[in-house]
């Protein structure tokens, strides 16, 4: 969920006291990369190099057989609590080292901590913008200090609390020109990684530029490491908001040692390869034939696009895509081996699955595909997994939806169902360790 402002757009014929737009995609947010051989199989892919950079060419077949995994309830909190534990809209969770669980609730403005065993401890952090407070936060971790780390979207800043909710210093962001918004932040060996968007106005109003990064910063607020980037112009004359430009790297993920995994194309099945140096070292790709979305689903995926202006909203033209998202989202595990999760694996299940997961090793082979089989439907519910347990978050499309459809005057209720954390558990060979 992205908030962008701008004002004196004249352009318009009026004065913009406030801009905002959100685009929802449906999209369902760990590693060494050593070696991680699968179990001897033959593998009918190529290996190119490149500039020092390694290309797996997978074919479209695993190496292996698929693996039926059933998940293991722990317990579940929010809808139908008997202790009343009520959610809004749930953005992200956290998980420290001793197995606390922090659950950041966006339309709150709070985060709830939870045991390991899902019974409630306290809430900490608040709506404002005092210390310790914050406002359209965007996702939750922990730092190496063991701080719990709130990122507000706009203007972007990350808050810092102590575990009992005390207010901390804020880390420190990169200064840049313009308005910069954090549409996500996360730790990885020991640094912080960046998904941040500037936008900088033309001197007469009429154009602004949105440039969208994917970087990783010192405790400085320096940029050390830039990943992806991508830029964008758009003229305030005549609004237009495409779906595939809109979303670059909407997949991405770190693993403990620092090394990250970035998918930057809408149409590929491809994932690149990050050292904690900063290098780019690996580019996995298979084939993949993108996932053609039906009338309904085209309706209700795709950017949810709302200018609020002074003088009441603006019109704009969204153009939805024709075809899901090809990587939905990247879960690095132990020994470099990654599962990714593609649209067809999220919304084309049998019955009694929650998604299949593509697995591959360290050199980038595709080796298996995982069928997780349990409660949930990714066409509204979203997916975390953290180390052995996988998080199902119910009803978090409609909860989104209905949060931006609000007005500047309503008093944060929205017509959404409460939402449901559902805690599972990987057994066996499968709980590795992120």
């Amino acid at each position: 969920m992205y908030f962008i402002p701008f004002s004196d757009a004249r352009s318009t014929g009026r004065r913009i006291s406030s801009l905002y737009f959100s685009i929802i995609v449906v999209t369902f947010l760990l590693v060494n990369l050593t070696t991680a051989h699968s179990a001897d199989a033959q593998w009918n892919g190529t290996v190119t190099t490149e500039s020092g950079v390694r290309t797996a060419h997978n074919p479209s077949a695993p190496m292996q057989d698929a693996v039926t995994v059933p998940l293991h309830q722990q317990w579940r909190r929010g809808a139908d609590d008997s202790e009343e534990v009520i959610f809004g809209l749930i953005d992200d969770i956290a998980i420290a080292a001793d197995g606390t669980i922090y659950v950041l609730d966006a339309q709150l403005c709070e985060v709830q901590v939870f045991s390991k065993g899902g019974e409630y401890i306290r809430t900490i952090g608040r709506r404002g913008e005092g210390p310790g407070e914050f406002s359209f936060p965007r996702n939750v971790f922990l730092t190496p200090e063991g701080l719990v780390a709130v990122v507000q979207s706009m203007p972007g800043k990350i808050i810092q609390l102590t575990p009992e909710g005390d207010a901390a210093d804020n880390y420190r962001v990169p200064e840049t020109d313009g308005v910069m918004a954090i549409n996500g932040a996360r730790e990885a060996g020991g640094r912080v990684f960046l998904h941040m968007r500037t936008n900088i106005r033309s001197d007469d109003n009429q154009f602004f530029t949105d440039v969208e990064s994917l970087v990783g910063i010192n405790s400085k607020g320096e940029i050390t490491t830039t990943m992806a980037t991508a830029k964008r112009t758009t003229d305030l004359s005549r609004l237009e908001f495409d779906e595939k430009k809109m979303t670059a790297f909407s997949a991405w993920a770190g693993s403990k040692n620092g090394t990250m995994y970035v998918a930057d194309n809408f149409d590929s099945y491809e994932f690149k390869v990050w050292s904690p140096e900063g290098k780019l070292v690996q580019i996995v790709e298979r084939p993949f034939e993108p996932r053609v979305r039906s009338s309904d689903e085209r309706s209700r995926r795709g950017p949810l696009v709302r200018i609020a202006t002074g003088d009441g909203e603006l019109k704009s033209t969204v153009i939805k895509s024709k075809t899901d998202r090809v990587v939905m989202n990247i879960f690095p595990r132990a020994n470099g081996v990654v599962w990714v999760l593609s649209s067809r694996g999220a919304f084309d299940t049998a019955e009694g699955e929650l998604c299949t997961l593509d697995e591959f090793d360290a050199e980038g082979r595709f080796v298996r595909e995982l069928h997780l089989m349990g409660e949930g439907n990714l066409d509204k519910d979203a997916l975390e997994i953290v180390g052995n347990r996988v998080f199902v978050l119910t009803d978090r499309q409609s909860a989104r939806y209905a949060l931006m459809a609000q007005t500047e005057d309503d008093d944060g209720t929205t017509d959404a169902a409460p939402m449901t954390v559902i805690c599972y558990e990987l057994d066996g060979d499968l709980s590795l360790k992120g």
